[in-house]
C-alpha cells in the first residue's frame, strides 16, 4: 500500500463523512473532484501526513505542491512539467521542466514527509 495515495483518497473522499477534515481537502474542494474513493488509512493517519504536508509548504512551496499535484490530483509528472514546472523553472528562457525535476521535487517532499511523521 502507498500510504501518499491513501492519503489522496482520504483527502478527496466526502468531507462530511469523515470523522476529521483534511486541510487540504477543504482548500482544493472546488479544484478536486471529491469521490467516495475507499480508502485504508485512519483519520488520525491522514491527519499526520496532512501536518506534514503543511510544514513541507513553509519549507518549500514548490515540493508541497508537486506533492498535492502528484497524489491529490492524481498528475503524472510530465503534466506536472509542462503545466506547473516550466513556467515556474525557466520563465521565458525557452527551457522546459522535465519529468526528471519533478521526480526530483517529489522525492525530497516524500523524504521530507516521511521524516516529519515519522517523527509524531
Amino acid at each position: 500500500m502507498n500510504e501518499y495515495k491513501e492519503w489522496g483518497k482520504w483527502v478527496r473522499h466526502d468531507p462530511d463523512r469523515l470523522s476529521a477534515k483534511s486541510s487540504w481537502g477543504l482548500v482544493m474542494r472546488n479544484n478536486v473532484p471529491m469521490g467516495y474513493d475507499n480508502y485504508r488509512m485512519t483519520d488520525e493517519r491522514g491527519c499526520q501526513i496532512d501536518a506534514a504536508v503543511a510544514s513541507l509548504a513553509s519549507y518549500s512551496k514548490v515540493c508541497a505542491h508537486v506533492f498535492v499535484m502528484t497524489y491529490v490530483y492524481g498528475w503524472s509528472r510530465d503534466k506536472i512539467a509542462k503545466e506547473y514546472m516550466t513556467e515556474l523553472m525557466y520563465q521565458n528562457t525557452g527551457r522546459k521542466a522535465t519529468r526528471f525535476d519533478v521526480k526530483d521535487r517529489l522525492l525530497v517532499a516524500e523524504g521530507y514527509v516521511a521524516g516529519i511523521t515519522n517523527i509524531c
